[in-house]
C-alpha cells in the first residue's frame, strides 16, 4: 500500500522537507557501505598521518640534537612514542571505537610512564611503574562503567 499524494504532503510539513525527499534513493544523512569503508580509509589514512608528521618532527629534532651533540638528543625518539599515541586516542575520540580507545590509552600511559623514567634515570624512579597499575585499573573499568554504543 503506497501512501497518497495528501499523506505525502502531510508528512513532508511534519518533517519540514519538500515531497521529493520521498522519493529519492539515496537520501541526506543515510550512507552506503562502500561509503562508510571510503571514509574509514580516509580516516585511518588521517590518523596515519598524524603519527608521521609526530615521527618526522621526532627524528629532525634528533638529527638537530646530534649535530650539536646536545646530551640525550635521543630522547626527542622516546617521546616520540607516547606523542604518537596521543594523537591515535584524540584521532580515535572523534572517529574510533571505544575498546580500541582502551588499547591506545593503556599504552600511551605505560609509554608516557617509561619516558617519564628514561628522562629522569638520574633519579633512579623506578616507582613510577607500580604507579601504573592504577592507571591501568582506572583506564580498563572506564571501559566498562561507561555506556556502550551501537556500532561496537
Amino acid at each position: 500500500m503506497t501512501p497518497d499524494v495528501e499523506t505525502l504532503d502531510r508528512l513532508a510539513d511534519i518533517y519540514g522537507v519538500p515531497i521529493s525527499v520521498f522519493f529519492t534513493k539515496n537520501k541526506k544523512g543515510v550512507t552506503t557501505r562502500a561509503e562508510r569503508r571510503s571514509d574509514g580509509v580516509k580516516r585511518s589514512v588521517i590518523m596515519l598521518l598524524g603519527v608521521a608528521l609526530v615521527w618526522y618532527t621526532a627524528i629532525v629534532l634528533f638529527s638537530i640534537f646530534s649535530r650539536y651533540q646536545i646530551e640525550r638528543g635521543w630522547m626527542s625518539i622516546i617521546w616520540a612514542i607516547p606523542t604518537s599515541f596521543l594523537v591515535l586516542v584524540l584521532f580515535n575520540i572523534k572517529w574510533g571505537f571505544r575498546l580500541l580507545n582502551v588499547v591506545f590509552i593503556s599504552i600511551l600511559s605505560w609509554t608516557t610512564i617509561l619516558a617519564l623514567y628514561l628522562q629522569l634515570l638520574d633519579l633512579n624512579l623506578f616507582l613510577l611503574f607500580p604507579a601504573g597499575a592504577p592507571i591501568q585499573a582506572v583506564i580498563i573499568l572506564s571501559y566498562f562503567i561507561r555506556p556502550q554504543n551501537k556500532d561496537e
